[in-house]
């Protein structure tokens, strides 16, 4: 049921409130039975609706730390900080894309085999 999911191709997704409201939902009718019913303006449908809310908010915070500081997608000053910590700085007019790839080319050439 994550409300942030993880693709090697893309990154980070993150599910919307909707779709997280309704995973709290099942969850509810799995412990107390499919015929459990959650009924708008209740104080449950309340709890769970901020709660979906929360969890929404969290994760886009999460994607958009995460794309930022990602390697594969972080851009300008936050990818000139991941790149420093390995020693690895921008050259004048130097695009991200050219940063990222000396950056993969020091990772990758400093790494062991075994």
């Amino acid at each position: 049921m994550g409300f942030i999911e993880f693709n090697q191709d893309t990154g980070l997704s993150v599910k919307t409130k909707v779709n997280i409201l309704q995973d709290l939902k099942n969850l509810f009718k799995t412990a107390y039975g499919q015929d459990f019913e959650i009924i708008e303006g209740t104080e449950l449908y309340a709890a769970i609706d901020l709660l979906s809310s929360e969890l929404a908010e969290t994760g886009s915070a999460a994607k958009a730390v995460y794309d930022a500081f990602g390697f594969t997608s972080a851009t300008g000053t936050p990818l000139d900080s991941l790149c420093s910590l390995a020693g690895i700085y921008r050259k004048e007019g130097e695009s991200d894309n050219a940063l990222r790839a000396r950056y993969y080319t020091f990772l990758y050439s400093s790494s062991v085999g075994t």
